[in-house]
């Protein structure tokens, strides 16, 4: 949470509990975003591998989708937000069970996190 005697003129309200960032004056566009972290990552072992070229060679990982909270400084609530990882996988996602659950337990983490009820 910003320190209100460091607050930028444009950020009108206190930061969310959630928020991550360190805003600053110079701030623009999107820079101005409230963030939570993206610590709530579910590993999807159902999908198509991604293959990185390292200097190692070739390494394969599952592909995953990363659950967090934004919410633009002007907006009036965060939006939970489910981003697939760095690869172009299409908008479907095949889950295990229990990949299944954790996404929900994800989901869920988010939406109390910013406020939401049952």
């Amino acid at each position: 949470m910003q320190n209100p005697i460091d607050k930028p003129f444009w950020l009108t309200t206190d930061c969310p509990k959630w928020c991550t960032e360190t805003h600053q004056a110079r701030h623009s566009g999107s820079d101005r975003a409230h963030w939570s972290d993206t610590d709530a990552t579910v590993k999807l072992t159902l999908g198509q591998a991604v293959v990185l070229d390292t200097d190692e060679g070739y390494t394969a990982y599952p592909p995953s989708l990363s659950v967090f909270l934004q919410q633009e400084y002007r907006e009036t609530e965060p939006r939970v937000v489910v981003e697939p990882d760095f690869t172009d996988t299409g908008s479907r996602y095949d889950l295990t069970p229990a990949e299944a659950m954790q996404l929900g337990h994800a989901l869920i983490e988010a939406a109390e996190l910013a406020g939401g009820v049952a």
